[in-house]
This record gives C-alpha cells, sequence and structure tokens, in this order.
C-alpha cells in the first residue's frame, strides 16, 4: 500500500501520495508514518524541505568516525545518542521495526541519488578530474558503512548497519547499471531486499 511513497525521493510528493493514502490507509499506521514525515522534513525559508534524517545521517557519520578518541569519546557518544533519537531509531516501541526500516530504506535511495547526481562527488583533484564508476559505488558503500561502538549502542549498531546495507544492496540496482558488474556479485547477494 506504502509503495510509492517509499519510492518517492521528492518530499512534496512524498507528502501529496501520503495524504492521498489516507483515506484508505489504516488510521493507526497513517499517523506514523505522517509523524515521521513531519519529524524527517522541515520546511526552511525558502518553502523548500530540508530532510532531517539526512542532515542527522551525515552528521553521524562524522562523529562515527571519531567516535572512540581519547578526549571526545563521551561528546561523541552523547550526539551519536542524540542524532539517533532524532532519527527515531530509538524508538522501535512506538514505531514498528518495518515502518522504520522502509523509512530509513528511502532515505538510503535519497543519499545514493544525490552522490551520483553531484559531480563533486565523483572528482578528484579539485574537479579537474572523474573517478570511475566502479570507485563511486565502492565511495558510496564506504560511505553507508556506519562504525558504532557496539558497548555504546549494542542493538543501533547492529539494526543500522542492517539498514543500511540492504538500502544500498537494493537501492544500487536501481540508481547505477550493472552494478559491480553481475547480478551474483558478493555485494548483491550479501543483502537481503528491501521490501
Amino acid at each position: 500500500m506504502y509503495e510509492a511513497y517509499y519510492k518517492e525521493m521528492n518530499p512534496e510528493k512524498r507528502k501529496k501520495i501520503l495524504n492521498e493514502l489516507k483515506q484508505s490507509a489504516d488510521e493507526k499506521e497513517w499517523e506514523l508514518r505522517k509523524r515521521l514525515f513531519d519529524i524527517r522534513y522541515t520546511k526552511t525559508k525558502k518553502g523548500d524541505y530540508a530532510d532531517e534524517f539526512l542532515r542527522g545521517w551525515l552528521e553521524l557519520r562524522v562523529v562515527s568516525q571519531n567516535l572512540d578518541h581519547l578526549f571526545s569519546e563521551r561528546k561523541n557518544v552523547r550526539l551519536s545518542k542524540n542524532i539517533l533519537h532524532k532519527m527515531c531509531l530509538d524508538q522501535t516501541e512506538v514505531y514498528p521495526d518495518e515502518v522504520l526500516y522502509q523509512e530509513m530504506c528511502n532515505l538510503t535511495g535519497r543519499y545514493i541519488s544525490s552522490c551520483l547526481k553531484d559531480t563533486n562527488y565523483s572528482s578528484f583533484l579539485w574537479g579537474l578530474g572523474k573517478i570511475s564508476d566502479k570507485k563511486v559505488r565502492m565511495k558510496i558503500e564506504k560511505d553507508l558503512t556506519v562504525r558504532l561502538v557496539s558497548e555504546h549502542f549494542g542493538y543501533h549498531e547492529n539494526y543500522i548497519s542492517k539498514v543500511f546495507k540492504a538500502a544500498y544492496g537494493v537501492l544500487l540496482s536501481r540508481y547505477i547499471v550493472n552494478p559491480f558488474g553481475a547480478a551474483g556479485s558478493p555485494a548483491i547477494r550479501l543483502i537481503n531486499a528491501c521490501p
């Protein structure tokens, strides 16, 4: 029922699809998704939508690389937990795993499509050269690997890794033609598909 909603990357179109589903969907399920939408997207001064989950994901990537540094460990752990809370990933008693998983799959798809559209992402030496498609795919895969220290996060480390790896495998084939050479390559076999 929510397939079109989760496949759409544009926040305005997602809101329209969600509003159209209100009549035919279960009220409780629809409310959860509406609440997640309102948390994820905020209106900017220009009237556009800012993706707070994407912002959180990018912050989490930076913080996770410095998580266990000697003088900033506690601050980074606290910041990471705060980011996970803003992304609702620690609220599985409020939002079912499936709803969070679908939202994170959508987020991952948005991240991948943004990377592929950005000419700076696939360039090197201040834009003078372009890296190969294979290296772009490897760079995206590396970006989507979240490193969280398990003694601090336990459940979140496994959950986030599962979500982003699964979404990466499925969405990579949607956004990049012939990923990693063959359909049966290890990167594609590694994970189950996002529903």
